[in-house]
């Protein structure tokens, strides 16, 4: 026999409660994995603040950033609480020697922390090439924190397998890879405990939350308003 059970409204609106405020600590925390990348919008220091002060108002935790804005953006960020990425090494093709100035002199400036594009022939060679762009910008990095993008779509699993374990082995903080599920586990896997795993491009809030939950760290859109949009919105349907 089904005994039926009378909730007092008081223990049910403080259930309610709960589930809110756990719901909306649950969206304020994926939200600050978020990194605006505003690599696309340095036309001037006006579209640049502007990106950050979006990045702000939608309560993403870091803005990634081109060498030639770290000196403006710097000020900005400190004040806002925002972290300062700054992308070095522009598509992967410059001169290592070119990707190790460009390390120093963001750090120097302000930024927080680096991440660079190993070229299409470390990526995809024996790995020797890999190794040694990764250990000379390690140790131009010092103690800041140094991520790696392997975001390129010709990859094969083996090739990013293999560069995620060199990442790691040669001290990297972080990898990111395309929001796309394979590559997002393929990462996951292959950096074990050593390091965290970010990806790029994200653009719906499902997705945020899905690789939210695979344990991604960090995500990088260039549509942080419109994902904080969405996500708040989801969260307010729910209760």
């Amino acid at each position: 026999m089904q005994t039926n059970v009378t909730i007092p409204a008081s223990e049910a609106a403080a259930y309610g409660e709960f589930r809110r405020i756990r719901r909306e600590t649950e969206v304020a925390l994926t939200l600050k994995r978020l990194v605006a990348d505003l690599t696309a919008r340095e036309t001037d220091d006006a579209s640049l603040f502007a990106g950050m002060q979006e990045a702000q108002a939608a309560g993403a935790g870091a803005v990634l950033v081109s060498p030639s804005s770290v000196a403006a953006a710097k000020n900005f960020a400190r004040e806002s609480g925002l972290s300062l990425i700054c992308a070095v090494g522009g598509t992967g093709e410059s001169l290592l020697p070119v990707k190790k100035a460009e390390t120093k002199r963001a750090l120097r400036q302000g930024a927080d922390e680096v991440a660079f594009l190993p070229s299409y022939r470390a990526l995809t060679g024996d790995g020797r090439l890999l190794r040694r762009e990764l250990r000379v910008l390690r140790r131009a990095a010092g103690r800041h924190r140094v991520t790696v993008f392997l975001f390129e779509r010709f990859l094969t699993e083996p090739q990013l397998r293999a560069a995620a374990e060199a990442a790691a082995g040669c001290g990297a903080d972080a990898v990111c890879v395309c929001a796309e599920s394979d590559a997002v586990l393929c990462a996951l896997d292959a950096a074990g405990e050593r390091m965290r795993v970010g990806c790029a491009f994200v653009s719906t809030a499902e997705q945020a939350e899905t690789f939210v939950r695979a344990g991604v760290s960090r995500m990088a859109s260039r549509q942080v308003s419109a994902l904080a949009a969405e996500l708040r919105a989801a969260a307010k349907t729910e209760e």
